[in-house]
């Protein structure tokens, strides 16, 4: 006889889904798996404090960063002091976090921030991780108490999300690309640790004269676009071959920019997960990526040209054979085929339910 598994109130701290719709389909797979969800919104003032007081069965947490982060000292040890009194107070509750880093990707004193992210895994009865490279290099970083379950649970795709109806040629049209031009599409916020400038220069030297590259996201910081720009004076190529566009690219135009484009390129200096990496396999698009962090367990095989990021001409020789290849068409239609089947919102909601169920069934165990 099948055990019947009662339905769960989940408190998830904080809902704040804004333009990334992973929190929204996150929640939705919990509901889909049986679970009641309290979607509790941001607060500035207290809020552990504030997610502590909700009346669940347990407490799942994503980004955690803001709660001890300040813009300057002052607002740094305010916040400071009430995170770890909220952190006390999460001591009679079960508490959850899925890591989708191990520290802020602007953290501007790392130390610190490993110190508060400690102290956060101390209260904490489960830990999401989205890859088993995660969990290793959690477990390399951080203190993990032996009662603390660990789950390894793939980030969920984003396949129909997003508009996916015009074509390719179309797509190119709209860019006003040549429909003989390959191109190769980073998109999302550019930051340095994304390799960029590294990027531009690979391409410079394999691509041909009518291939482009496109850069699409808002440019971090007024120095970092310095940066880009003389990236593509060095590289001695000119508007026509790299397009930058400084802005945040509306959800219904993601698919032209992914249909237009051959591949995606993601050369990331530094890793842990991406959901980069899934936007563009929820598209069907090959990617140039290095070994590094969770994408050799996430990415498609067939789909992906990868380097050692050691190697200083990894970069350009993934890009060269992912422009010289034949068959991405064929690739695409396999990546996206991979993708739906891999990364599932269904098994994310039941296998995360399984992991708060053993936290709940096991009682006040870990507090002790």
């Amino acid at each position: 006889m099948t055990k019947s598994i009662p339905a769960r109130r989940i408190g998830y701290f904080p809902f704040d889904p804004g333009v990334n719709p992973y929190q929204r389909l996150f929640a939705s797979a919990l509901e889909g798996a049986g679970a009641v969800v309290e979607r509790i919104a941001p607060r500035k003032l207290l809020p552990l404090q504030f997610a502590a007081a909700h009346d669940v069965d347990l407490l799942q947490f994503d980004w955690p960063h803001d709660w001890y982060q300040g813009r300057n000292a002052w607002t740094r040890a305010l916040k400071q002091g009430m995170y770890l009194h909220g952190l006390r107070r999460l001591r009679d509750a079960r508490v959850v976090w899925t890591v989708h880093n191990l520290i802020g990707h602007d953290a501007g004193d790392p130390e610190y921030e490993r110190r508060m992210i400690q102290a956060l895994i101390d209260e904490c009865d489960g830990l999401i991780m989205l890859s088993s490279a995660s969990a290793d290099s959690l477990r390399a970083t951080y203190r993990i108490d032996s009662r603390t379950q660990i789950a390894i649970i793939p980030h969920g795709h984003y396949a129909g999300v997003y508009p996916n109806e015009i074509s390719g040629a179309e797509a190119r049209s709209l860019l006003q690309l040549s429909t003989d031009a390959r191109v190769v599409l980073s998109l999302g916020r550019l930051q340095p640790y994304k390799g960029l400038e590294e990027l531009i220069a690979a391409f410079a030297g394999v691509a041909a004269s009518d291939d482009v590259l496109l850069l699409a996201g808002r440019i971090a910081t007024e120095s970092y676009r310095q940066e880009l720009e003389r990236a593509v004076t060095t590289a001695q190529l000119d508007a026509s071959r790299v397009r930058i566009l400084d802005a945040v690219v509306p959800d219904a135009e993601l698919q032209i920019y992914f249909n237009a484009c051959d591949l995606v390129a993601l050369p990331f200096r530094r890793l842990l997960n991406s959901g980069s990496l899934l936007l563009a396999m929820s598209f069907g698009c090959p990617v140039v990526a290095p070994r590094l962090g969770s994408i050799p367990e996430v990415a498609c095989p067939e789909g992906w040209f990868p380097y050692d990021p050691a190697d200083a001409n990894g970069l350009s020789e993934a890009l060269r054979d992912a422009l010289d290849c034949t068959d991405l068409a064929r690739r695409r239609a396999r990546v996206l085929e991979f993708t739906l089947a891999t990364y599932d919102w269904y098994n994310v909601g039941r296998k995360v339910s399984e992991l708060y169920e053993s936290i709940i069934e096991r009682g006040s165990a870990r507090k002790l």
